[in-house]
């Protein structure tokens, strides 16, 4: 790689996967609102191939804002891609933005850096999350359970706030005859609605089975329950050297891209575990910490009018009907949410409740070992 220009590399990631319509929206974001920190940016072109069209197309697309450019395969995930740029790259400040997200107000990088660099922060990001996949998975497989296996009859209930899910993963479920319905309606009128609680312990039995080491599900004990601090990687900024000083095993999968943003030995956990902080930087500038974060008005919070760089999974959010969203909120913040927002779920028994342990620092000990690091925390931009 070239010398660098300046302290900071942006790092764009340009999926071939994804197509060109998001290189079109980034490089409309970005052009919008000025970043207000001076850089390099530079795009990793993964999974192109040599003067095939789409990579001239993305050339055309982004040529003009003059980046520095980085090819891969299209092997592993977009964190094999950020890990393989730091190594690549001589920056002392790496900000990474995935194909989807875009800026969403001017001076957006300046704010992210002017946090970064206050003594003793670790990592920023524009978004964050207490979800745990752990917690989430227990909850949507017993809804699965119920419909697939015990076959409870359809629920209009659970298919106003779990629908999205259903379509996915059981749409046989949801499109249930007007006739089946009525039928149903007959039972429930009949024998009374179906009790949940009645399937608690078999589920209970069932989630403990395929938990288990080599299980179905025997992942989830890679990650904390609810809550699970971290900061998501959409966009998140952080030294150079800091980054290359965490150990993580190879990423590759999908889940070891998880493992990455949110496992036990996260990105986040690994920076807290140091004693340093993980804020999320709003648009308004401020940086929230851990416990900050239910109030910043971010991801899955309000209206989401605080977030800094915007992402798929953001603006989908909004797409949601009210009780759509109202589940994911709950996932995402459990009891720190408001509850007005999340108390009508069905939980069919499952609770996102609150303990602070997990957010004053990681009730598990990282199983990697955290090297020094031989540099001080950045002393805050003026102004």
């Amino acid at each position: 790689m070239t010398t660098p220009n300046h302290r900071v590399a942006l790092v764009y990631l340009a999926r071939k996967a994804e197509g060109l319509d998001p290189l079109l929206r980034f490089k409309a974001a970005y052009q919008a609102y000025p970043g207000g920190e001076a850089h390099d940016f530079v795009v990793i072109y993964k999974g192109f191939e040599n003067d095939e069209p789409a990579l001239n197309h993305a050339h055309g697309i982004l040529q003009e804002l003059h980046p520095t450019v980085i090819y891969i395969n299209d092997e592993g995930i977009d964190i094999t891609a950020y890990l393989d740029a730091a190594k690549r790259l001589e920056h002392e400040e790496l900000c990474f933005l995935n194909t989807f997200s875009e800026p969403q107000g001017s001076n957006w990088l300046r704010k992210l850096l002017s946090q970064l660099r206050r003594p003793g922060v670790g990592i920023v990001g524009a978004t964050a999350s207490y979800e745990s996949l752990r917690s989430s998975m227990d909850l949507l497989s017993k809804v699965f359970w119920l419909c697939a296996v015990k076959g409870v009859p359809r629920d209009e209930e659970l298919v106003r706030y779990y629908r999205w899910f259903l379509e996915l993963q059981y749409p046989a479920w949801l499109a249930q005859t007007q006739t089946t319905s009525i039928v149903n309606s007959l039972k429930k009128w009949i024998f009374g609605r179906v009790c949940y609680q009645d399937y608690d312990e078999e589920y209970a039995r069932y989630w403990q089975h395929v938990t288990q080491p080599g299980g179905l599900v025997g992942w989830a004990q890679l990650f904390h329950e609810f809550p699970n601090p971290h900061i998501r990687s959409n966009c998140f900024a952080i030294s150079r050297k800091r980054l290359l000083s965490f150990d993580f095993p190879d990423v590759q999968s999908k889940m070891d891209g998880c493992r990455f943003e949110s496992g036990y030995d996260s990105v986040t956990a690994q920076v807290r575990h140091r004693g340093l902080s993980a804020l999320v930087v709003g648009k308004d500038g401020i940086g929230y910490d851990v416990h900050q974060w239910p109030a910043s008005r971010t991801f899955r919070l309000h209206d989401q009018s605080n977030v800094l760089v915007s992402d798929n999974q953001v603006r989908k959010f909004t797409q949601f009907s009210p009780e759509e969203r109202a589940t994911h909120i709950l996932m995402t913040w459990g009891s720190y949410a408001d509850r007005l927002q999340t108390n009508r779920v069905p939980t069919l028994g499952k609770t996102f409740e609150q303990a602070e342990f997990a957010l004053d620092i990681m009730s598990h000990p990282p199983r990697f070992p955290a090297p020094a690091l031989d540099v001080e925390p950045q002393q805050v931009v003026p102004g």
